[in-house]
């Protein structure tokens, strides 16, 4: 592969969400093709992208699909070949949807096996956020819980799209990570304002905004503060 191409390669990485150090550059041959194979380490995943023999601008490539047993697919395109920018488009859309809907379901919680894992003592009204004391590993563990199936719930209830769900799960994680400076008495004022700003940044109706609230409701139904509250 030229050098110009395997550049634009290191490019579209370094630009992408997951860096170029992500992943290792192959070189090889493939069926009596020169080809360059992307590994993105830690993983099952790779991209390779065959060189025609008669031609330094033309190229097929396959990758490893995100399925069970992740198999690998047939060469593209079935007959003759693509040019370079055809491939960077082809790469660039495994990187978009294949390697984060992976990524995305290996950082998701799994609430059942947390569930579990708790021995059953998953219950998260048992906290009393009037108190001004910090909470325990317990109650940190039962609050990020909660959270996480908040941001579930919101997912599926309010429809929101990857850039929303996003803005979601920031003020959540925020959440979550307040449990380890603050007391149960100001983390709660902090949970009521973090609402509202997902309201408002959701740019949430009425009716929907009230939805927010009721889902909150669903999994934090003891916060006075948080439940007598509207948008």
């Amino acid at each position: 592969m030229r050098k110009k191409y395997k550049n634009e390669l290191f490019e579209l990485l370094l630009s992408s969400k997951y860096g170029v150090e992500k992943f290792e550059l192959e070189e090889t041959t493939i069926n009596g093709y020169d080809a360059v194979v992307l590994k993105l380490n830690g993983t099952p995943f790779f991209f390779t992208i065959r060189n025609a023999n008669d031609d330094f601008d033309s190229f097929d490539c396959q990758f490893v699909d995100y399925a069970p047993s992740f198999p690998l697919t047939e060469f593209y395109p079935e007959h003759g070949f693509f040019d370079f920018s055809t491939v960077l488009d082809v790469l660039k859309n495994w990187l978009d949807y294949k390697i984060e809907e992976y990524f995305h379901d290996e950082t998701v919680p799994d609430l059942w096996e947390e569930y579990k894992m708790g021995n059953k003592s998953f219950n998260i009204n048992e906290i009393d956020f009037n108190d001004k004391s910090f909470f325990s590993s317990e109650e940190k563990r039962q609050v990020r819980l909660s959270l996480n199936e908040l941001k579930l719930l919101i997912q599926t209830n309010l429809n929101t799209n990857k850039e929303e769900q996003e803005i979601v799960t920031a003020r959540l994680d925020y959440l979550i990570e307040a449990t380890d400076r603050l007391n149960k008495f100001d983390w709660k004022s902090l949970a009521a304002s973090s609402l509202i700003s997902i309201a408002i940044a959701l740019t949430l109706d009425t009716k929907k905004g009230f939805l927010l609230f009721e889902l909150f409701k669903k999994v934090f139904s003891l916060v006075p503060i948080l439940t007598n509250q509207q948008p």
